[in-house]
């Protein structure tokens, strides 16, 4: 799963673009789910029509998601590698 940031008419737009290639409008239990099911968040499609300023905020949205995923699943693996005290 991706995000897709565009801009129509001065307006700023996201939509979810599934592994399978379809976008989907921008709702954040979606995008949590799709976060869930993959475990991973791959990089934003952004189009042209933002400032570099932008595109880096996005870009560091992204990677802090991105972080932020690969602790939550590594500490569920971790903790299942564990052994169980009987």
């Amino acid at each position: 799963m991706k995000l897709k940031f565009y801009k129509e008419e001065d307006n700023d737009y996201v939509k979810i673009v599934t592994q399978d290639g379809k976008e989907l409008e921008f709702d954040y239990i979606e995008m949590i789910r799709h976060i869930f099911n993959e475990k991973r968040i791959e990089e934003a499609d952004i189009d042209n029509h933002y400032s570099e300023e932008e595109v880096e905020s996005i870009k560091t949205l992204i990677s802090d998601i991105s972080a932020t995923i690969e602790i939550l699943f590594n500490t569920d693996e971790v903790k299942d590698d564990l052994p169980i005290n009987s």
